[in-house]
């Protein structure tokens, strides 16, 4: 969250510095104080509730979580020589988790995730793969612009769950999550 920085505070500076002599204006006080939030606002952290989703370049609503897949390498020793005290480790192939997503179910498109399973599970290669965009938007200002974008390509469903349903809740909303596998992951700033 960024510092605000209250007229109080502003006039406890102006007061301050007044008395000292070391400030001739409300002015100079107020634009120090500004300049002060400003350069503390560029050293904070981005967000994670401010992001967006696009399948195949349209965007689509009602995200609830996104887990970005992590990533491991795999790693080896060998010994050089007849060196029996000496390892070196070497890395080897590189493997992604998969993607994980939960969804509030849309009224204007309730069918969206179920229909692309049931693309992938009938075996149409067409409509069961998919290039996923997440977007992690920069969410000062008044319009959020992405700074972030993790591209998925040849993505498919390979686990969907419906909504739990539950009478005694408590006005919950109905989600709906998937298990994404993908061929490349991609990272990159806009």
């Amino acid at each position: 969250m960024l510092p605000t920085i209250g007229r109080r505070t502003v006039l406890q500076t102006i007061g301050v510095a007044g008395a000292l002599g070391l400030a001739s204006s409300a002015a100079e006080a107020e634009t120090e104080a500004t300049a002060d939030a400003a350069a503390l606002s560029r050293h904070d952290a981005l967000r994670t509730d401010r992001f967006e989703v696009e399948f195949d370049g349209e965007a689509v609503s009602g995200w609830q979580t996104v887990t970005i897949p992590g990533r491991s390498t795999e790693q080896d020793e060998y010994r050089e020589g007849n060196d029996a005290d000496y390892e070196k480790k070497v890395w080897g192939q590189t493997t992604f988790d998969d993607l994980e997503m939960e969804r509030g179910i849309q009224r204007e498109d309730v069918n969206r995730l179920y229909d692309w399973h049931e693309a992938v599970r009938a075996g149409k290669a067409d409509e069961g793969r998919k290039e996923i965009a997440v977007k992690l938007l920069d969410g000062r200002g008044g319009n959020p612009e992405p700074l972030l974008e993790w591209r998925f390509e040849g993505a498919w469903i390979k686990e969907y769950s419906p909504p739990e349903l539950d009478a005694s809740a408590d006005g919950d909303m109905a989600t709906e999550s998937v298990t994404v596998a993908f061929d490349k992951m991609t990272r990159k700033e806009v």
